[in-house]
C-alpha cells in the first residue's frame, strides 16, 4: 500500500528553562522535514528529551536521534518493533558509555519516543514520559503509557488522574534511554487510516497542553 506522508518538527526551549535538552529526527534546519521512502525500513521519526537534572540530557538527545536511526536502517529486516528495541538498546549502551568516561555527563539519560510508519502501519516504542498520539476524526487519542512514578500509582488506584497530574513528584522517570539498568521499551502497533496524524512529542508539549488544545491546533494544520 503507498502512503503519502507530511512531516514537521519543531523545538523551543519555552519559559522556565534556558537550556533546550529536546531533539528530533528528521531535523533540517527550518523545522520541517521531507521523509525519504526506505522500502525495508518505512518511515522513521524520533523525539528525544533530556532527563531534567541530571547533566548531559542534551547530549544523550542528540546520540538518541543518531544511533537509533543508523541502527534501525542497518538491521530492520521485516520487524519493525523489534528491530527498534535493538536500536534503542545500541542507543542506550552508547549513552552509557560515555557518561561512564565523562564525568560531566555522568548518569544522562533521556525519555524518547520512536514511530514507523510503513504502508498503513505505525509500529511506536518509547521510554520515560514522551509521548505518542494519533489524531483521528477530530479526536486525539494516546498511544503510549507514562513510565513515571505518578503513572504507576495510578495504575495501582492510589492516585487519581488529577491528582497525578499536579504532583510534585510527577516528573520522576521510571525508565528512560540512559539507565544503566537498560529497561526494555515499551512498543504498539496500530493500523493507519486515511487522514490520520500522529503525534510525538516531549513532556515539555503535553506537560503544558491538554489534549483539547493539542487536537485543536492539529485539526487546524489539517
Amino acid at each position: 500500500m503507498s502512503v503519502a506522508i507530511k512531516a514537521a518538527g519543531g523545538t523551543h526551549p519555552g519559559r522556565v528553562r534556558q537550556h533546550n535538552e529536546d531533539a528530533f529526527y528528521p531535523d533540517p534546519k527550518d523545522g520541517t522535514v521531507d521523509p525519504t521512502p526506505i522500502s525495508r525500513g518505512g518511515h522513521l521519526f524520533i523525539v528525544a528529551d533530556g532527563v531534567g537534572g541530571n547533566r548531559g540530557g542534551a547530549r544523550a538527545s542528540q546520540i538518541a536521534v543518531g544511533r537509533v536511526p543508523a541502527f534501525y536502517y542497518s538491521t530492520v529486516n521485516g520487524d519493525p518493533g523489534r528491530a527498534l528495541r535493538q536500536a534503542l538498546d545500541s542507543a542506550a549502551h552508547e549513552i552509557v558509555a560515555e557518561g561512564a568516561t565523562n564525568p560531566d555527563r555522568a548518569n544522562m539519560s533521556c525519555t524518547i519516543v520512536a514511530a514507523v510508519v510503513q504502508g498503513n502501519q505505525a509500529t511506536i516504542a518509547h521510554l520515560g514520559d514522551a509521548r505518542a498520539y494519533l489524531l483521528r476524526d477530530g479526536a486525539l487519542r494516546p498511544l503510549t503509557r507514562d513510565h513515571t512514578w505518578v503513572q504507576m500509582q495510578v495504575e495501582k488506584g492510589t492516585l487519581t488522574e488529577t491528582e497525578a497530574e499536579n504532583h510534585p513528584d510527577r516528573n520522576v522517570i521510571t525508565r528512560s534511554l540512559g539507565n544503566p539498568a537498560f529497561p526494555e521499551a515499551d512498543v504498539t502497533q496500530i493500523a493507519l487510516q486515511a487522514g490520520d496524524r500522529l503525534l510525538l512529542c516531549s513532556d515539555g508539549l503535553c506537560g503544558v497542553a491538554g489534549d483539547a488544545e493539542m487536537a485543536a491546533v492539529l485539526n487546524r494544520a489539517a
